[in-house]
């Protein structure tokens, strides 16, 4: 996704017209609609749902009647808020910053995949020996620093180099960030229901990223680039604070 339709398409749009560069993302995609079609089902040693109630009703039912439901919720739609809300005008940011297309792909879609990537793998790493609660606050920290960042390339306008320090930091820390994220997510899902329970806390995670974009334009017009990213920073403080609510049993539950 970051190579092909990210680093790839945004360095051949510096040659091509947009719409030549959608062909061509399009056309990439259909091996992976061949690879759908000829892989099999896999098997289900657990019988399936029998009707609406048991499929969608009674794991919602169990999940919302919980102790601290609504706060898990709060937990997982501020956390990651500020990062979103960074990350909603980035590409603009940079265009104003007056770097190429090419610079852009390469910093923000190579370095920065290379970067997640080698969170994603330290902070998988680290989730087997810390408590969830200490990852997710030292990671969230992380991320609010690096989202902070940013406001270092409004000051010093063009530095290539710069560029690609702040988005390895930020895509590095956001890989730690996430494998803390979705274990904590993992572990509150009830076995009984891990599917529809999974596909709704995975939902939530995914709002801020849409409804947080909103604004953003109207605050950087308000404030500037410097300011607005240090904002995002200080935004995702109270996702960082709730954190430090969540408990983890001897049998491995979690609640908050």
């Amino acid at each position: 996704m970051r190579l092909i339709g990210g680093a790839l398409a945004l360095s051949l749009a510096e040659f091509l017209p947009w719409s030549q560069v959608y062909q061509l993302m399009a056309l990439v995609l259909v091996p992976c609609i061949v690879a759908m079609f000829l892989t099999d089902e896999p098997n289900v040693s657990s019988p399936s749902p029998k009707n609406f109630y048991e499929s969608v009703v009674l794991p919602f039912q169990d999940f919302f009647t919980r102790k601290g439901a609504w706060l898990v919720i709060a937990f997982i739609l501020l956390y990651k808020l500020g990062d979103n809300m960074g990350g909603a005008l980035s590409t603009k940011f940079y265009l104003d910053m007056q770097y190429s297309k090419i610079e852009i792909g390469a910093a923000s879609k190579l370095v920065g995949w290379i970067a997640i990537v080698a969170g994603s793998l330290i902070g998988g790493f680290f989730m087997v020996s810390m408590r969830i609660r200490n990852a997710l606050f030292i990671f969230g920290v992380f991320q609010a620093i690096s989202t902070a960042a940013f406001a270092l390339l409004a000051v010093f306008s063009h530095n290539t180099l710069l560029l690609a320090a702040i988005i390895a930091f930020e895509n590095f820390t956001a890989g730690l960030g996430t494998a803390a994220f979705s274990t904590l997510i993992a572990r509150l899902t009830n076995k009984r229901f891990t599917a529809t329970q999974y596909a709704l806390l995975t939902s939530v995670m995914g709002v801020p990223r849409y409804l947080s974009g909103a604004p953003t334009g109207y605050i950087v017009e308000a404030v500037g680039w410097t300011s607005f990213y240090i904002f995002c920073g200080l935004v995702a403080i109270p996702g960082i604070l709730l954190s430090l609510r969540v408990k983890e049993n001897s049998n491995g539950e979690i609640s908050l």
